[in-house]
Parts: C-alpha cells; sequence; structure tokens
C-alpha cells in the first residue's frame, strides 16, 4: 500500500465453500457453507468495531430496532389471530 493510499473503513469478506471432516478431509455432501464477515453494520451501513457486532454483522442500536420491530410484528400476527 502507498503512504499517500488510506486505509480502508471497511472491510467485506464472503468465503464460499464445503465442509470437510477433520479426521479424514473427506468432504461432507450436501453441506454448503458461506461464511460473509462485514465491519460495517447490515441495516445502516455505520461502522462496527466491537469484535461481538462484527460477529453478529449489526450495530447495538439497529439491533434494539430489528428486536423490537420482530416483537411488534409478533403481538400484530397474535392480536389478529
Amino acid at each position: 500500500m502507498d503512504a499517500n493510499e488510506k486505509i480502508p473503513t471497511a472491510i467485506e469478506l464472503t468465503i464460499t465453500g464445503k465442509l470437510t471432516r477433520a479426521d479424514t478431509g473427506e468432504p461432507l455432501r450436501g453441506v454448503p457453507v458461506e461464511l460473509h464477515v462485514s465491519t460495517v453494520c447490515r441495516v445502516c451501513g455505520r461502522a462496527l468495531s466491537v469484535p461481538e457486532s462484527v460477529k453478529r454483522g449489526i450495530g447495538p442500536t439497529c439491533l434494539k430496532r430489528v428486536n423490537q420491530a420482530v416483537k411488534d410484528y409478533k403481538e400484530t400476527e397474535e392480536a389478529e389471530v
């Protein structure tokens, strides 16, 4: 990296592959794997710095909002039944 280049603030990585048995190395059929890691919130796009937030892919504020929306939706569905 050139000294004048900025370090990217957002990193996204997607790995796609197949699982193999650790003991024999044989592929496990029918088990596709996709791992997505991002340092930005998948909801609002803000930078994530806390490891738990990076692991989830969503920041704490957006997580609260999503959880509240799910709760509200479930209550609405239950009320309609």
